[in-house]
């Protein structure tokens, strides 16, 4: 992330309204950058200097017991003639809905489906590592997770114990990705941890050939599908190490049967 793009969301990070990915890369970004450190701790301090400075007013007994009265009472309204503010909240509302509205198709029409994909696979990876809720299912065992996943997905996933090469499995949970219900295998690589996530394929009969790469602020992501299945291997893990991963995965899902 660059420095403006930083500051321009420094108001919105200290109130707290960003999406996790976005909190996350400006956290790294301050971390790394003195002067929009600085600078963040100075919008800090003039908010407080503001919530400080500024004049409070108390409302007299009588305004706030009128204020109180007119909350408890039902408003009159003659009957069939609804009140003109009503109607005109209702069509303000709607106006603002379908400006958002636009505002947020064009935004993602303006962005690639990779692009999208990405945003997606690395908010599900981050948000199980914060959240606590690594696994729905949790056993080193394929015999016990393969069956849990029936039922919870419609489809039967494929599921590898990779314990000889120390990628042992930790369990798996169920996920959304793509719009749907996604079967997400959870490894540890030393201290790292690999969710991989698999969708059906709907391009039956099509494969991608070697693993496509890409990362996104210190995660790496490989993709890669056979004719069955859809699959993304994401971790902070090294490059090599992650290939290496779906090498040996690969290797096991050839020699089990689904």
């Amino acid at each position: 992330m660059r420095c403006d793009e930083a500051q321009n969301l420094l108001d919105a990070h200290v109130d707290g309204e960003l999406d996790l990915v976005h909190s996350l890369a400006i956290d790294e970004h301050l971390a790394a950058c003195p002067e929009c450190a600085a600078r963040k701790e100075r919008v800090i301090a003039l908010r407080g200097a503001i919530a400080s400075a500024a004049p409070r007013y108390t409302a007299p007994p009588a305004l706030a017991a009128r204020l109180a009265a007119s909350v408890s009472k039902p408003a009159l309204v003659p009957p069939h003639r609804p009140a003109i503010w009503r109607w005109l909240a209702i069509a303000a509302s709607l106006l603002v809905a379908a400006a958002l509205g636009w505002q947020l198709s064009s935004w993602q029409s303006g962005r690639s489906s990779t692009e999208r994909e990405t945003d997606e696979l690395v908010s599900n990876h981050v948000r199980s590592l914060l959240a606590g809720h690594l696994v729905d299912v949790a056993s080193s065992d394929r015999h016990t997770v393969k069956p849990w996943f029936a039922g919870q997905v419609d489809f039967a996933p494929q599921v590898v114990d990779l314990k000889e090469p120390g990628t042992p499995l930790v369990g798996g949970r169920v996920d959304l990705l793509d719009g749907r219900r996604a079967a997400a295998l959870v490894y540890r690589h030393g201290q790292h941890v690999i969710n991989l996530f698999q969708i059906p394929n709907d391009h039956l009969g099509s494969t991608t050939g070697a693993p496509r790469a890409s990362d996104w602020r210190g995660f790496h992501i490989l993709t890669w599908s056979n004719p069955d299945l859809r699959f993304w291997a994401i971790s902070d893990a090294g490059e090599e190490e992650l290939r290496e991963f779906v090498v040996r995965l690969s290797e096991g899902q050839a020699a089990k049967p689904k």
